[in-house]
C-alpha cells in the first residue's frame, strides 16, 4: 500500500472512532441514569465505559497508532454493541445489519475473499443463535442468511473494485512521482511553489537542498534568505514576483537568476519556468527551477556568451522532444519544431518528419543510443551528442538527455536537446590547430612540455614523450628526466629551473643543455619556458627544441674559424720566414757579385755554402706547406749503416768551420739491407746533425745508432744525435716541436727544423723525441721499425747513361737556366732544342722528332699546362718531365692531369732526371 492511500485510510479510521464515540455517549449515559435510578446494574455500566474510553482513544490523532489498531477497537466495540443488541431484541435482523458493518471495516484491513468469508461466519453466528435462542424456524433463518449475505457480499465487491482502482491510480501517482523526482535530482530540478502574498517559499528535495534545507524543513520566508542571491538576480526576482502580483492568474513567465548554494557558497545559475494559480482564495507561483549552470559554462567557452544567455533565458535554445518507439512517432515544443521547419504543435508526427532533412549517416548515428535506451531500466538517464541539419541546411549539434519512461503502458524517451554547436566548432578548431601544431613540432623536432611544478611531473606531446620511449597519454617525474641530463650539466638545468619559477608568471626563460633520449644518441635542446597559473597551481610552459645539428653547425664554423686563424697565422710566419730566410743567402751572393774586382773568380765553398742554405730553406718550405708530398718518396733498398756513414762525412766540413767535433758509433748496427724511404731518413738525420753543430752552443756532436732484429722480419732502429751543448730549457721542451719555435740561440734558421723533422717520423711510422744528453746537452731519439728488404744481395750491374743520344725538346722563359740546363744536358751527350715559351715549343714540334720533353709551367704565350696537352693531343707518347721553382701549390698535380710523367723541382739534379729516365725506359 503506498503513503497516500495510507494517508486515507488513517484519517478514514480516525473518523470511525470519533462517530463511535458520538453515538456510545447517549447509550452509556441512559444506561448510567438506569443503574443509579432504576436497578443498580453498576456492572455493564462499567463494561460500556471502558469500551467508551477505547474509542476516545482510537479517535485521537495526537495518539501515535497505526489506521489498523484503530480500526479493529471500532470493529471490536461494534462487535459487542450488535452480540448485546441481537440478544436483548431477540431478532437476528440486528445482528446481520451489525455484521454488514463490521464487514465493511474489515474491508480496509483484509482481502476480498477473507471478508468474505468472516461475513459468513458471523450471519451463520447470529442464524444459529435466532434458530437455538430465539426459536425462529430453520427456512426463515437461512432465508434471511442467504439475503442479507448475499446483498452484503454484492455490496463489498462493488467498494472492492472501487478500492482497487484507487489502488491503482495512486500506485500510477507514485510511479509517476518517483520518476519526476529521478528526472529532477538528475537533471538537478527543483519543483517550489511560493506565495505571491504570503512570501512563503516551499520545495521539493532538489529545492531545498539549494538553501540548506531538507524536504520536511516548514516553508521558509523568502525574505530570510535573499542573502544567497547576487543584487542583480534579486532585483530580475523581485520584478517577476510584482508582475506576477498585479497580473491576471495562470500568467507565464521565464527568467534566469544566480544563486550561492547553501552552505558552500557556490554560485550557480538557473532557469525558472512557472506560471501563477489560485488556490483555495490564495494566490500561487509554481514552477521549476532549472540548473543550467553547466550550460552557461559552456557557453562561455564556445565564446558566445550573449547568445547562449539570451538563448536560456527565453527558453529558446533548449528543446523538448518524446519519442514513442512501439509507433514511431514523437512530440516536440517549438524549439524543436523550429529546427525541423515545422508549425508548432502538441499533436504527435511520424518520426520520418524528424529525419527529413538529415543523411543517413546521422540517421544511423541515433540507432545505436535508441537501442541501448529501449533495453535501459526506466529512469536510467542517456546522454549523448549528435549532428543535427536544420531546415534551412544548417548544421547544428545537440547535447541529448534523456530518459526511457512507460505511461500507461505505453514506453517512450523524454529528453532535453541542448545547442552545443559553437562549443563543437570550438572543440574542433582547437583541435585542427593542435593537429597542425603537432605537424609543425614534428617536422621541426619540436617538444611541448608542461610540468605540474608542486607534484614534479611532466607531460608533453609526441615528440617530447617519444624521447622517453612513452606515448603522449603518459606522465613522466623530473626526477627521471634530470637523470638523462649529463651529471655535470645537471646543477646548471636545476638553476635554470629555479631562475624560471623565480623569474615570476608569465616571464620567459631560455637555456640549452644535453640531454639523452631512450635508445638514441646524446642530442642538444634548447629550452624555452614560462610559469603560469592552472587551477590555482604554478605550472611551467614551453618548448624542447633539438638543436644538435645547429650546435654541430656552430663548433664546425667556430672550428673552421679557428682554423682559418691559424692556417692565416702559419701563411704570415712563413712569408716571414721567406723574406728572411730567402732573402739573406741571396744578398750574401749579391754582394759577392758586387765586391768581386776583375780578374778575381768567387769563392766556390761560400757560394755553394750560400746556394745548399737556400735550397733547403726551399725544401723545408715545402715539407710544411704540403706534408703529403713527403709521403710520396720513393722506398728503396739500403743499409742504414752506408746512410749514416755518408751524413757524417758530408757535414763533417761543417763541423771543422764551426770548431765542433763530430763523431758516430754504429757498432751496434745490423749489415741488413732494409726497404724504407732513404730520402726523408737522409733530410731527418742531416737536419738533426746540422742543428746539433749551429745551435747547441756546444763543440762536440756524436751521432749513435743501434738496430735489433724482429721475428716479423722487421728491424727495430734507434738513432740518437747528442751533443754537449747549452740543451733546452724546461719551459722550452712542450713547444720543442711546433712550427716556428726556436731555441735560445742566435743563429740564422726558420724556426720550422725540428717540427719537419717530428712530422717526417711520424710519417715514417716512428717517433721522434727529446732527452738530455749524459753531457748536460740536448739529445734527439729517432726510433723506427723498418720493414728488411726482399731482395737478395746481388753484384749491381752497371746502368748506361740514359740521356746519351736523346732528342731533347725544352720549354724555359729563364735564359740562366736555359743555359745551365742546356749544358747540363749536353754534357751527358744529349742534343737540346730551347724555347722560350710554350708556343714556340709547341710549334716546334714534329712527330718522331723527340725523345724527352722538359717543360717549365710558368711560361708567357703558353703554359707548361697547354704545352703538354698539345703534345698529348698531337700523339706524343714519350716523357715529360714538368720543371718548378714553386714549393707551395697544386702545381704539381695540376702538371701531372695535364699528362706530365713527373714534375721536379729547378734546378734540375740530375740524378733525379737519370734516375726517371733509368725507370721509364725500363
Amino acid at each position: 500500500m503506498n503513503s497516500a492511500s495510507k494517508t486515507i485510510y488513517d484519517k478514514l479510521a480516525i473518523k470511525v472512532a470519533f462517530f463511535m464515540v458520538l453515538l456510545s455517549l447517549p447509550a452509556l449515559v441512559l444506561s448510567l441514569w438506569g443503574a443509579i435510578a432504576i436497578d443498580g446494574a453498576f456492572g455493564p455500566v462499567m463494561a460500556q465505559g471502558v469500551l467508551f474510553i477505547c474509542l476516545i482513544i482510537a479517535s485521537l490523532r495526537s495518539i501515535p497508532l497505526r489506521y489498523q489498531h484503530r480500526l479493529m477497537i471500532s470493529i471490536l466495540v461494534i462487535f459487542i454493541a450488535g452480540a448485546v443488541a441481537t440478544l436483548r431484541y431477540s431478532n437476528p435482523t440486528v445482528g446481520y445489519t451489525y455484521s454488514l458493518i463490521i464487514t465493511l471495516l474489515m474491508c480496509l484491513l483484509l482481502p476480498r475473499f477473507a471478508v468474505f468469508a468472516l461475513l459468513a461466519c458471523i450471519n451463520a453466528l447470529v442464524g444459529a443463535v435466532a434458530v437455538l435462542i430465539f426459536d425462529l424456524s430453520v427456512v426463515r433463518v437461512l432465508l434471511q442468511f442467504v439475503t442479507f449475505t448475499g446483498l452484503t457480499i454484492i455490496g463489498l465487491e462493488v467498494l472492492f473494485q472501487l478500492l482497487s482502482q484507487h489502488m491503482n491510480s495512486n500506485k500510477w501517482f507514485e510511479e509517476e512521482s518517483a520518476r519526476q523526482k529521478v528526472v529532477s535530482s538528475e537533471a538537478n530540478i527543483g519543483f517550489f511553489e511560493y506565495g505571491l502574498e504570503t512570501g512563503l517559499l516551499k520545495g521539493d528535495a532538489v529545492n531545498s537542498s539549494r538553501f540548506g534545507l531538507s524536504k520536511s524543513d516548514a516553508p521558509i520566508v523568502f525574505s530570510d534568505y535573499t542573502h544567497c542571491f547576487p543584487e542583480e538576480s534579486l532585483a530580475a526576482i523581485s520584478e517577476v514576483v510584482d508582475k506576477l502580483v498585479k497580473g491576471p492568474v495562470g500568467t507565464h513567465t521565464n527568467f534566469v537568476h544566480d544563486m550561492r548554494i547553501q552552505p558552500s557558497g557556490v554560485l550557480c545559475h538557473f532557469k525558472v519556468v512557472g506560471q501563477s494559480i489560485e488556490r483555495k482564495g490564495e494566490k500561487l507561483f509554481i514552477g521549476v527551477s532549472i540548473d543550467i549552470t553547466e550550460e552557461v559554462q559552456l557557453a562561455k567557452e564556445a565564446e558566445d556568451l550573449t547568445d547562449q544567455i539570451n538563448l536560456i533565458s527565453n527558453a529558446g535554445g533548449v528543446g523538448l522532444i518524446e519519442f514513442f518507439p512501439g509507433t514511431l512517432t514523437f512530440t516536440c515544443n517549438s524549439e524543436v519544431a523550429k529546427r525541423l521547419g515545422i508549425d508548432d504543435s502538441d499533436e504527435e508526427r511520424s518520426i520520418e518528419l524528424f529525419y527529413a532533412h538529415q543523411t543517413e549517416d546521422i540517421r544511423q548515428a541515433f540507432i545505436k543510443p535508441r537501442e541501448d535506451l529501449a533495453h535501459s531500466n526506466k529512469g536510467e538517464l542517456q546522454s549523448f551528442v549528435h549532428p543535427f541539419y536544420l531546415a534551412n541546411g544548417d548544421l547544428h549539434y545537440y547535447r541529448v538527455t534523456r530518459i526511457r519512461r512507460e505511461l500507461n503502458g505505453r514506453v517512450s524517451f523524454l529528453g532535453l536537446s541542448l545547442d552545443i554547436t559553437d562549443e563543437i566548432n570550438s572543440q574542433k578548431s582547437a583541435q585542427q590547430k593542435n593537429q597542425l601544431l603537432e605537424l609543425i613540432a614534428e617536422s621541426g623536432n619540436f617538444g611541448f612540455f608542461e610540468v605540474d611544478l608542486e607534484s614534479g611531473t611532466m607531460t608533453g606531446n609526441k615528440v617530447l614523450m617519444a624521447r622517453e620511449g612513452l606515448s603522449e597519454a603518459d606522465t613522466v617525474g623530473m626526477d627521471q628526466v634530470l637523470s638523462k641530463i649529463p651529471e655535470e650539466e645537471r646543477a646548471g638545468f636545476n638553476a635554470n629551473v629555479q631562475h624560471a619559477i623565480e623569474a615570476g608568471i608569465g616571464a620567459v626563460t631560455s637555456f640549452t643543455h644535453t640531454y639523452q633520449p631512450v635508445n638514441s644518441d646524446p642530442i642538444i635542446v634548447k629550452v624555452t619556458a614560462t610559469t603560469l597559473l592552472k587551477d590555482d597551481k604554478l605550472f611551467a610552459f614551453g618548448t624542447s627544441i633539438d638543436v644538435t645539428e645547429e650546435h654541430k653547425a656552430k663548433e664546425k664554423a667556430v672550428s673552421a674559424s679557428q682554423k682559418l686563424l691559424a692556417e692565416q697565422e702559419r701563411q704570415k710566419q712563413m712569408y716571414a720566414v721567406i723574406g728572411h730566410e730567402l732573402r739573406t743567402p741571396a744578398a750574401s751572393l749579391q754582394m759577392m757579385l758586387d765586391d768581386l774586382e776583375e780578374g778575381e773568380t768567387l769563392d766556390n765553398a761560400l757560394v755553394g755554402s750560400n746556394i745548399e742554405h737556400l735550397l733547403g730553406v726551399i725544401d723545408t718550405l715545402r715539407a710544411v706547406a704540403q706534408p703529403e708530398r713527403m709521403a710520396q718518396a720513393a722506398f728503396k733498398d739500403v743499409v742504414i749503416d752506408e746512410i749514416l756513414t755518408a751524413q757524417v762525412a758530408n757535414l763533417s766540413g761543417l763541423a771543422e768551420r764551426s770548431g765542433v767535433e763530430l763523431t758516430a758509433n754504429l757498432t751496434s748496427l745490423t749489415s741488413d739491407t732494409v726497404h724504407i724511404q732513404s730520402s726523408l731518413l737522409r733530410q731527418v738525420t742531416a737536419n738533426l746533425i746540422k742543428n746539433a753543430i749551429i745551435h747547441s752552443g756546444g763543440d762536440k756532436v756524436h751521432l749513435h745508432a743501434s738496430s735489433e732484429l724482429k721475428g716479423d722480419h722487421t728491424k727495430a732502429l734507434t738513432i740518437r744525435i747528442s751533443d754537449n751543448g747549452k740543451g733546452i730549457s724546461d719551459s722550452k721542451i712542450d713547444t720543442l716541436f711546433e712550427a716556428y719555435q726556436r731555441g735560445d740561440t742566435n743563429a740564422e734558421g726558420t724556426g720550422l727544423g725540428l717540427f719537419v723533422c717530428k712530422e717526417i717520423v711520424a710519417l715514417m711510422g716512428g717517433d721522434l723525441h727529446y732527452e738530455t744528453s749524459e753531457q748536460g746537452g740536448a739529445e734527439f731519439v729517432i726510433e723506427l721499425v723498418v720493414n728488411l728488404s726482399k731482395q737478395t744481395s746481388e753484384t749491381p750491374v752497371p746502368i748506361d747513361n740514359p740521356l746519351e743520344g736523346k732528342r731533347v725538346l725544352m720549354a724555359e722563359d729563364n735564359n740562366v737556366i736555359q743555359m745551365l740546363t742546356a749544358k747540363m744536358l749536353k754534357k751527358q751527350g744529349a742534343s737540346v732544342v730551347v724555347n722560350s715559351d710554350g708556343q714556340q715549343a709547341l710549334d716546334a714540334y714534329a712527330e718522331g722528332a723527340f725523345d724527352l720533353v722538359l717543360s717549365d709551367i710558368f711560361m708567357p704565350e703558353l703554359d707548361g699546362y697547354g704545352l703538354v696537352k698539345g703534345l698529348r693531343e698531337r700523339g706524343y707518347t714519350g716523357p715529360i718531365v714538368g720543371l718548378t721553382a714553386a714549393t707551395i701549390g697544386a702545381e704539381t698535380d695540376l702538371m701531372l692531369e695535364a699528362g706530365a710523367d713527373i714534375v721536379i723541382s729547378k734546378p734540375i739534379e740530375l740524378a733525379k732526371l737519370q734516375a726517371f729516365l733509368i725507370v721509364y725506359d725500363k
